[in-house]
């Protein structure tokens, strides 16, 4: 098993490095599965999230590897940009629908 979940976070890995989010996040969720407590799998999963956008999920996620590792700097990043980014995409969506109703 721990091979397995080391094989599945390191192909996560090289697809998140390829910016290949798609892969990156099924490969992350497989280790995912495995071990859910692993704060490396955890920032590689927020992380896939995050460049998907997937707020909520990567906020979700981040909140948990907070939780576990409470001096998690890259974390506490991912859930700040998330929350922005959410807004502002909130807000462009919102304005969009507003021209389509004016």
């Amino acid at each position: 098993m721990i091979k397995q979940v080391n094989i599945f976070c390191n192909l996560g890995i090289i697809y998140a490095k390829l910016l290949d989010w798609n892969n990156s996040l099924i490969y992350i969720q497989k280790a995912y599965e495995i071990d859910n407590k692993n704060t490396k799998i955890l920032y590689w999963l927020a992380k896939a999230y995050y460049n998907l956008k997937k707020y909520d999920n990567a906020i979700n996620i981040s909140k948990k590897l907070n939780h576990i590792d409470k001096n998690n700097s890259l974390a506490k990043l991912i859930i700040k940009d998330s929350l922005s980014n959410k807004k502002f995409e909130n807000e462009k969506s919102k304005k969009m629908y507003q021209k389509m109703f004016t």
